[in-house]
């Protein structure tokens, strides 16, 4: 298991010191910080179980875009899905030219969409994270901060952007198929999170480390459950009524 905290570690991209030598050395050149965050994504997606020590804002980037893509992703398949209505509603309406009618269908989804998918997926993100480090306090483990755990699931699902960019490729060459295989693999790792976190964790209460697995679970997942009910149907509410 990872550390739980990586703020003992030198920063990360920084060169450890060098014992004194008597030759003159030239002093190495550090990479910028755009770059850094670069080679760190790249360690995180090899290696997602190494904490290093870096910005706290850094987890943000591979978590933002994860939702980016799945946004993506599901825009992609319902333009190609609202693009075959609009055919097939064209069509009938050609058939049936005598019938006058003011009704009528979009023929696209609003670019404004994918943006409100994404941020409903980072609030879905957001609360898997918030979910897992409530119960590993419930477990009475205070040595795991808010901000250590922010970074151990950003790196986790560091992983997650493989998958979730060849959902988009797929859902942009038309094989939807297997671009909601790929989503749904996605999204299940994603809900599967907490539990594996917490199986984990330091118990430090007196019940069982197993019964207090299962509770702290139990809870998580129904509130995430919650939570993606409310997404969803506030989502689709939202999709329909933007259509008409």
């Amino acid at each position: 298991m990872a550390p739980a905290d990586a703020s003992s570690l030198p920063p990360y991209g920084q060169q450890r010191a060098q014992p004194p030598v008597q030759m003159p050395v030239a002093v190495p050149v550090q990479p910028n910080a755009f770059m850094l965050m670069i080679h760190w994504l790249w360690d995180s997606f090899t290696h997602p179980s190494r904490l290093q020590r870096i910005p706290s804002w850094w987890p943000i980037v591979p978590i933002a875009l994860n939702a980016l893509v799945i946004a993506s992703t599901t825009y992609a398949m319902l333009s190609h899905q609202y693009r075959s209505m609009s055919n097939l509603t064209q069509g009938i309406n050609s058939f049936f030219s005598d019938i006058e009618s003011s009704y009528s269908v979009a023929t696209s989804i609003p670019v404004t969409q994918l943006f409100k998918t994404a941020v409903l997926m980072l609030v879905l993100e957001y609360a898997v994270i918030l979910m897992t480090y409530a119960g590993i306090r419930i477990m009475g483990d205070t040595s795991v901060t808010f901000s250590a755990l922010h970074q151990e699931i950003g790196q986790k699902l560091t992983t997650l952007l493989a998958p979730n960019l060849m959902a988009l490729v797929s859902a942009l060459i038309g094989l939807n198929a297997l671009a909601i295989f790929l989503l749904t693999v996605s999204m299940l790792f994603i809900l599967v999170l907490p539990a594996a976190r917490l199986a984990v964790a330091s118990n430090h209460r007196k019940l069982d480390r197993t019964w207090m697995w299962g509770l702290t679970t139990l809870l998580a997942g129904v509130a995430i459950a919650v939570i993606v009910l409310i997404l969803i149907i506030g989502g689709a509410a939202e999709a329909i009524g933007s259509l008409f």
